[in-house]
């Protein structure tokens, strides 16, 4: 494979690994054949997750936990969907993750500076507060990791009706190091942003999304 890639112009770029549960609970063997391939994954899907005891799963994840596996961990979920926060692996090789705060309307994103992410060895910034009127922004977040492995962060304003992208200077996304892009839409009610999938290649962002006012999907290419 490692050969056949290169040679039809192709490249490896995320190593995704699913794990049947309730296969492997069965067979033990299975287990032991999964640790090689969630070695060298960046991320592991938990599939049928609820069809086995919780204190199975817990022990399946304790030596990728104890030694510090640098991959995300994710759960599919029964309707196909997965139960991941925004989340990446950042250049420093730490997990950067960003999340809205419902209470305050506000977009915060939090950068590791250890695996376990230590209270005294983190950075939490407010990327977004939505400004002096306040708009409730944070919506239908998603995240992915720039060509520099610092954060992009897309969401929906809802007050605004617009889909912004954040676009982070550092893995922090400090104030200064960070910049903002409208992408779609600046009418309040528009529905934009569901079902969001993006991918950064080449020094733009490209972004599918639907529409749901319109009733449509849409696709938009961002320059970085």
């Amino acid at each position: 494979l490692h050969r056949a890639l290169p040679a039809a112009g192709w490249q490896v770029q995320r190593i995704v690994t699913v794990v049947d549960c309730p296969l492997a609970a069965r067979h033990p063997d299975v287990v032991r054949w999964l640790e090689p391939c969630v070695h060298f994954a960046d991320v592991v899907v938990l599939n049928r997750r609820w069809e086995v005891p919780g204190q199975w799963v817990s022990k399946f994840l304790e030596p990728y936990e104890a030694d510090f596996y640098p991959c995300l961990f994710v759960n599919l979920l029964k309707n196909g969907t997965l139960s991941n926060p925004a989340m990446i692996i950042g250049r420093e090789v730490f997990p950067i993750v960003a999340y809205r705060d419902n209470a305050k309307s506000t977009v915060v994103l939090v950068a590791c500076g250890d695996p376990t992410c230590t209270e005294d060895k983190r950075v939490t910034t407010v990327v977004d507060n939505g400004g002096e009127k306040a708009q409730k922004v944070g919506f239908a977040l998603n995240m992915v990791p720039g060509r520099d492995g610092n954060p992009i962060l897309s969401y929906r304003n809802e007050s605004a009706g617009s889909l912004r992208v954040a676009i982070c200077g550092d893995s922090g996304c400090t104030g200064e190091k960070r910049t903002f892009r409208t992408v779609d839409g600046d009418v309040a009610g528009s529905n934009l942003g569901q079902e969001l999938s993006m991918k950064q290649s080449g020094g733009f962002l490209y972004m599918s999304y639907r529409d749901a006012n319109a009733k449509s999907l849409k696709f938009a290419r961002v320059r970085l």
